[in-house]
């Protein structure tokens, strides 16, 4: 199409008063792939055929091959003296214990394809047993009550902490498909302010180990915080968070790394520490170049 006048353009320097369609590239593409497939089609069904024809050339040689010996047996017992043992006879007892011996193993082999199925039999018996042994929405009652504690965890914590992005913190939930907070079907995150980004994050670590230990659950029993009071945490928030942590410290190793700047910050630190934490206070810079 021109772009000045907006008429179509003939993609085609050949000029003929009868314009027919002309397929375009993408059409040219599909209709040569068809044609591959088609190609590719017929060329398998060839192969087939020449493997059905193979096989039915390899059995006619075996049967004339068998009739060739029959028929030179038999044409020895016609000029054959008479009273002497016929050839024919022996050939066909042969052939008779031969087909006997093939039956036999064809028959040992069914006996054996018989056991193997009872046994797969046997073991699809206990999948299925098995299988109505899980719980409908796949999760049993010990998951159910994990998750409900992690979730009462999570949101008691939060409220201690002070989280206050959400209006109401009780319709926060933990998703049963991804084990994070969730509040209305919404990941926590994208509702949270950047200060309760990080209460979030202390109230959903510290819930973890919480309901492990309630739980009897696999946590390691160790925790680590690097810088938790980003964002300009309000000191009692922080308090409570160290509070929390010094509660876990009965059964669970809690390290802390923060950098003091505040010195509402630094009172409450040094107030943990005279309560019994153990604190390493660095005055000066904790690495310092060589002299």
């Amino acid at each position: 199409i021109c772009p000045t006048c907006n008429q179509p353009i003939s993609d085609t320097l050949l000029v003929s008063q009868n314009v027919a369609d002309v397929m375009s590239i993408d059409d040219n593409i599909k209709h040569l792939k068809s044609q591959e497939k088609l190609f590719e089609f017929a060329i398998e069904q060839k192969k087939t055929n020449i493997k059905n024809i193979e096989s039915n050339i390899s059995i006619l040689e075996n049967t004339v091959s068998k009739l060739y010996r029959l028929s030179r047996v038999t044409r020895n017992d016609i000029f054959a003296i008479d009273g002497s043992v016929s050839e024919s006879t022996i050939y066909k007892k042969v052939e008779l214990n031969k087909t006997i011996e093939e039956l036999e193993k064809v028959k040992t082999d069914i006996e054996e394809t018989k056991e193997e199925f009872k046994q797969l039999s046997d073991v699809w018996k206990q999948y299925l047993a098995d299988l109505n042994k899980l719980p409908e929405n796949k999760f049993t009652n010990l998951d159910e009550r994990k998750i409900k504690s992690l979730r009462d965890n999570f949101v008691s914590n939060l409220k201690v902490f002070g989280y206050r992005s959400s209006s109401d913190i009780n319709k926060v939930m933990i998703s049963k498909d991804t084990f994070m907070p969730t509040i209305e079907n919404f990941d926590l995150k994208f509702d949270s302010s950047a200060s309760d980004h990080i209460r979030r994050i202390w109230a959903f670590t510290i819930a973890l180990v919480q309901t492990s230990n309630e739980m009897n659950g696999n946590h390691p029993g160790i925790l680590i915080f690097d810088e938790p009071g980003q964002h300009s945490i309000v000191v009692e928030d922080m308090e409570a968070f160290l509070d929390s942590l010094k509660i876990l410290a009965a059964k669970t190793q809690v390290i802390v790394g923060i950098t003091i700047k505040e010195t509402d910050t630094r009172e409450v630190i040094f107030k943990k520490i005279s309560e019994g934490c153990k604190g390493i206070i660095i005055k000066d810079r904790a690495f310092n170049k060589l002299s």
